[in-house]
């Protein structure tokens, strides 16, 4: 039962979550083709499935083998699909550290010290990091859930789908924390600083 939950899990999420699939460009690789796996992946993935201790009975085995074709097409377009929308969640989060940097730069020529605006600049980026790093290790697995010969080895791609469903949930927190610092912590903060200014003026 762990090891067709871990499939019927990996291939709801890869759906489900598409949209959150797609850094470094590696499912625009492997549209081309099904690219031969390098040292470093094989490597990658033996070792994914030691430290997992993936374990599956034989019958699971031949289940997978009957169907871990068929899910590596929809892992595929599931990658594919999600270009676009990813690059607007990444030009989204590059837009607030981009607005942040230039509202200290005119502060600061104003003469307005505002040390708190590069806190948050520094807070929000290492979320946002976070995010990435995760998001890049789930991408990263369902790749090579695509990649590898899963009829030979479906210990290998069962266990890439379940590192790639750890990683999502844990991007999709990373992500939500990002979005909650934004709502909460800076927009909290740039009202508390306009109100200070508009104050500062009207006592001038």
């Amino acid at each position: 039962m762990r090891g067709h939950t871990i499939f019927a899990f990996g291939i709801i999420a890869a759906l489900v979550f598409s949209w959150t699939l797609q850094p470094d460009g590696v499912w625009a690789q492997q549209a081309l083709g099904r690219p031969a796996l390098s040292d470093v992946a094989l490597q990658r993935i033996a070792n994914r499935v030691a430290s997992q201790e993936t374990v599956i009975s034989e019958a699971m085995q031949e289940r997978l083998r009957q169907r871990c074709v068929a899910a590596q097409a929809l892992l595929l377009q599931a990658g594919e699909a999600s270009a676009t929308a990813e690059d607007s969640t990444q030009l989204a989060y590059g837009a607030v550290i981009a607005r942040l940097s230039v509202l200290r730069s005119r502060l600061t020529t104003q003469g307005v010290d505002v040390p708190d605006v590069q806190v948050h600049i520094s807070t929000f980026k290492e979320k946002y990091d976070i995010y990435k790093e995760k998001l890049a290790t789930h991408q990263l697995a369902l790749s090579d859930a695509y990649s590898l010969d899963c009829q030979a080895d479906p210990a290998a791609f069962s266990a890439a789908l379940q590192e790639a469903r750890q990683a999502l949930g844990e991007a999709t927190q990373a992500r939500n924390e990002a979005a909650m610092y934004v709502d909460n912590d800076i927009q909290g903060y740039l009202s508390q600083l306009r109100s200070t200014i508009d104050q500062q003026a009207g006592d001038r």
